[in-house]
């Protein structure tokens, strides 16, 4: 970041000579961006561009289009003495929408290219609360119609925490694990800090990658080009006071709907 802001006050030198010869100062360069979801790279519109209100160069906030574009057109000064007002200037972007977590963007850790940053793809986080309440709790079944003893067959989201993810899942005929998983919105996908212990006698162990919707979500363990499909059951809340707690002896899930169908005959209703 350091070197990037020597960089950004270098390019300032450079264009403070070049605008001497055109009788104008650059104050402040134009910004602009493209906000998409970190989940599905989509873009998103309505998402809120803003600085310090109390800020020299504020303006009226701006809101993406339904490409999820936006630009902010820079500040010149004809005098070189009003550069001095750069010091008032605000640096920090917010960038914020309901239901996504705020970005907080310094336009000094970017280049400048003809008086103009460009910011690029902005990445935006699906808020941990909005996460929270349309997840935890749901119960996933395997798709799968063969019954293989070998892989995953349930999994329950337990809780989120900021960027990581608790569950629980089910192996063989009655053990339940717990396994944690962090979101990397760089490739918009859950990732295992440790490897899944999997197979009828936890015979297997691997790294593992989730892929999560409201209703359904895919596993990939390992290296393997095969991934694993689930469909959700149904939702239960989590008692956190026991799902983890090594005092409590929690028997894990259930793989049957509250109305007392099977697994099985569930998701042949379903069909």
């Amino acid at each position: 970041m350091i070197s990037m802001r020597k960089t950004y006050a270098m390019w300032m030198v450079v264009l403070f000579i070049s605008s001497c010869k055109s009788g104008e100062y650059l104050l402040i360069e134009s910004v602009k961006g493209r906000a998409v979801s970190s989940l599905d790279k989509k873009p998103i519109g309505g998402v809120k561009i803003y600085v310090d209100k109390n800020a020299f160069n504020a303006f009226d906030t701006v809101l993406t289009d339904d490409k999820g574009r936006f630009e902010i057109q820079g500040m010149k000064v004809k005098d070189y003495k009003d550069l001095k007002l750069q010091k008032d200037v605000s640096y920090l972007f917010f960038i914020e929408k309901e239901g996504f977590q705020q970005r907080v963007i310094d336009i000094r850790d970017f280049k400048s290219i003809k008086d103009t940053v460009d910011l690029g793809i902005i990445l935006m986080d699906k808020s941990s609360t909005v996460i929270n309440n349309t997840l935890v709790g749901n119960v996933y079944v395997s798709d799968s119609s063969v019954k293989d003893p070998d892989q995953i067959q349930a999994i329950r989201i337990d809780e989120i925490r900021g960027r990581t993810l608790q569950m629980k899942y089910k192996i063989g005929a009655e053990q339940f694990l717990d396994a944690d998983f962090v979101w990397h919105p760089s490739v918009g996908i859950w990732l295992s800090p440790k490897p899944l212990t999997y197979g009828s006698h936890a015979q297997y162990k691997s790294g593992a990658r989730l892929s999560i919707k409201e209703n359904a979500l895919e596993l990939q363990l390992g290296d393997k080009e095969k991934i694993l499909s689930f469909t959700k059951l149904y939702n239960k809340p989590v008692d956190l006071k026991t799902h983890r707690d090594p005092y409590y002896a929690e028997d894990g899930f259930s793989i049957e709907k509250p109305s007392g169908k099977s697994m099985k005959d569930t998701a042949q209703s379903d069909k």
